[in-house]
This record gives C-alpha cells, sequence and structure tokens, in this order.
C-alpha cells in the first residue's frame, strides 16, 4: 500500500514538471489566450448568475458601480460586494492555474 503511494505521487510530480515544461515553452500569446480561457471558464462556472452578469458589465463593459446599481435595481454596496466575493471566487481558481 506504501509503495502504491509513493509511486503514486511520484507520477504525479512527473505530470506537473511535464506540465511545467509545457508552460516554460508557450509564447507569450499562448500564455494569454490560455488564462483568457480559464478566467472565461471561471466566470461561467463559478460565479453566481448574479456575480457573472455584474463581473460582465463592470470588467467587459465598462459600467460604473453605479449605473449597474441602477439598472438591476440594488444598491451601490450591493455591487461592490458582488464584486469581491467574485473576485474571490476567481482567486481561488487562479491558484490552480
Amino acid at each position: 500500500m506504501h509503495e502504491r503511494l509513493l509511486n503514486k505521487m511520484d507520477d504525479d510530480r512527473h505530470a506537473m514538471g511535464q506540465f511545467l515544461l509545457d508552460m516554460s515553452s508557450e509564447s507569450e500569446s499562448e500564455r494569454t489566450l490560455r488564462r483568457t480561457k480559464i478566467i472565461r471558464a471561471a466566470i461561467n462556472n463559478e460565479l453566481t448568475d448574479r456575480q457573472r452578469a455584474i463581473v460582465i458589465k463592470y470588467f467587459y463593459e465598462h459600467m460604473s458601480a453605479l449605473s449597474i446599481a441602477k439598472e438591476l435595481g440594488i444598491s451601490k454596496a450591493t455591487v461592490y460586494k458582488h464584486l469581491r466575493r467574485a473576485r474571490e471566487k476567481l482567486m481561488k481558481c487562479a491558484v490552480y492555474y
């Protein structure tokens, strides 16, 4: 049992080393494209519908927090709360990539 666990750990180390080697050979545009895909996937999969809507309006449509608040019928403080929580979730996802 102990030997199988050690073999599994070695396999994981090898896979991580290969992953890091592959990443190091990426061009800057490939890294940017990969990061963009990861961020989009995280936005679509990890955020609530409200958080997703607010993040898209704020960061992609360049709307102000006040404009978003008026459009959604919520307070400006609530917009900032959703942005903060969304950022926290996205940062947790970024740790894995």
